[in-house]
């Protein structure tokens, strides 16, 4: 079964209320990872398109969502962010949680954003804030983090700004999370394997 993280419950809070998320509409969760996102999507009636590039981790994330007994409403792609297998203006929300800054090519992948979405369509990003604003010990663990998990850079909200603007997005709001209880969390969950934790 899929962790129940806290974070995962807060982000989709978010998520949900920032796209005004309606049922029956067409969610793109672009990185989907373990596909937690693309459940919660699914759960609140979307039809969803849950991609990754590691058929291994799509594989895996494919039985969290029969566990949770919503993969019938989730079509599962192999693809990069960068080359989308998505008809241009189908989708009607994408979200890309902790992708960009994996991508060499996060400029080709904001063009795919951008390509797919619909004329009213909603992007939602999540990515780790520029390091000058992150308090020092944040700082120090992303110096050697950020090699860890293939971070290539940080976005401040102006640079996303910077970044997607050209493509025709507007920017609609931003917020900054808290990292300190995701890492608390995430230390506690690895040492005591306990999804209560």
């Amino acid at each position: 079964r899929l962790p129940k993280l806290n974070w995962h419950t807060s982000y989709w809070q978010n998520a949900s209320a920032d796209l005004a998320i309606s049922p029956r509409k067409l969610f793109a969760d672009i990185g989907t990872g373990t596909g937690w996102l693309a459940i919660k999507a699914a759960k609140a009636g979307c039809q969803v398109i849950a991609v990754d590039l590691t058929l291994n981790l799509l594989r895996r994330t494919k039985q969290f969502a029969k566990a949770e007994e919503i993969d019938q409403a989730i079509l599962f792609v192999v693809a990069d962010a960068e080359n989308l297998p998505i008809k241009t203006g189908a989708v009607d929300y994408l979200a890309a949680v902790a992708l960009i800054e994996h991508l060499p090519g996060h400029r080709q992948a904001a063009a795919e954003f951008f390509r797919v979405l619909r004329k009213d369509g909603k992007l939602w990003i999540v990515t780790p804030n520029e390091l000058s604003k992150q308090p020092l010990i944040f700082r120090l663990i992303f110096k050697f983090w950020d090699r860890l998990l293939g971070h290539f850079r940080h976005y401040s909200p102006h640079a996303l700004e910077r970044l997607f603007k050209p493509f025709g997005f507007k920017l609609q709001s931003f917020r900054y999370v808290g990292h300190l209880i995701k890492l608390w969390q995430f230390v506690l969950h690895t040492v005591f394997r306990s999804d209560w934790l």
